[in-house]
């Protein structure tokens, strides 16, 4: 089942990477920090650094994701995705992506395909604050689906 999931989010990479990589030219760029809560179910916290954007409707972000599991070790991981967005006085976007890591305290690598839905809540026109709810899929082998909220900072120059 595992190597079912590999090829799904490999797929969905595919699919997803040339979104994630045209948000170096979106019309809005930023620079993003992220956190999650921590899950109830796995002790499953994530942070994230990258890059986030928005251009004509759509967005786009690839992450450095540093993900720790109270159950299954910690871990670092590239995280691509891609959505759709709408602005009304705040920019909501859904989407999906996928991330590809290594666990290090289990010697074993780690991928994931998620939906995504969050909203943007631009304070000025270079910073803005940032809530998404993802659901990570196949994460770890021996684990159910998780539900994270993240929290994020976004860091602009326009």
């Amino acid at each position: 089942m595992k190597k079912v999931n590999r090829s799904i989010g490999l797929l969905v990479l595919v699919l997803l990477f040339p979104g994630s990589v045209w948000a170096a030219e979106a019309e809005e760029t930023f620079l993003r920090i992220e956190r999650s809560k921590q899950t109830e179910e796995m002790g499953l916290r994530v942070t994230s650094l990258g890059v986030f954007g928005t251009n004509k409707g759509k967005i786009g972000h690839m992450d450095l994701s540093y993900i720790e599991s109270a159950d299954n070790g910690d871990g670092l991981a590239l995280d691509f995705g891609a959505g759709v967005s709408f602005r009304a006085g705040a920019t909501f976007f859904l989407g999906a992506g996928f991330l590809l890591g290594y666990n290090s305290d289990n010697s074993d690598f780690i991928s994931a395909y998620y939906p995504q839905v969050g909203v943007v809540a631009h304070l000025t026109k270079t910073f803005a604050l940032m809530v998404t709810g993802k659901r990570y899929y196949a994460l770890y082998d021996n684990s159910e689906d998780e539900n994270i909220v993240t929290f994020g900072l976004l860091f602009g120059s326009r």
